[in-house]
């Protein structure tokens, strides 16, 4: 499954590990799936004050997504490559001069979604 460049609540979702967001994307995976997603998020993207959605913060919402029956594979700044790959207008405006930071960020569903 790949999700690129969410916003509005799927982009908040995501990033906060909100279970109401990520736990219909864990049920849609099949075991074992891969969910792979590219977002780009400033604070003006969210609400104010949003600290920088990077690695360390993404992992810090590790225990959110196990909950919901995802693990977090891999977490980075995506690479130019990811950006071209993902065949997406906005990504080819990314990889023109624009410093916004895009996360490339991978899910995997786990075989059985913990209890609420």
């Amino acid at each position: 499954m790949t999700v690129n460049f969410p916003w509005g609540s799927l982009l908040r979702g995501i990033a906060f590990g909100e279970e109401e967001v990520i736990g219909p994307l864990a049920r849609l995976a099949k075991p074992c799936a891969s969910i792979r997603i590219l977002l780009s998020v400033e604070p003006r993207d969210l609400i104010a004050g949003v600290p920088a959605i990077d690695p360390p913060f993404l992992a810090g919402k590790a225990a959110r997504y196990r909950g919901a029956g995802l693990t977090i594979s891999a977490c980075r700044r995506a690479y130019e490559a990811d950006l071209r790959a993902s065949d997406s207008s906005w990504a080819k405006r990314l990889t023109t001069g624009r410093s916004r930071a895009v996360m490339a960020l991978t899910l995997r569903a786990t075989q059985a979604r913990a209890a609420p």
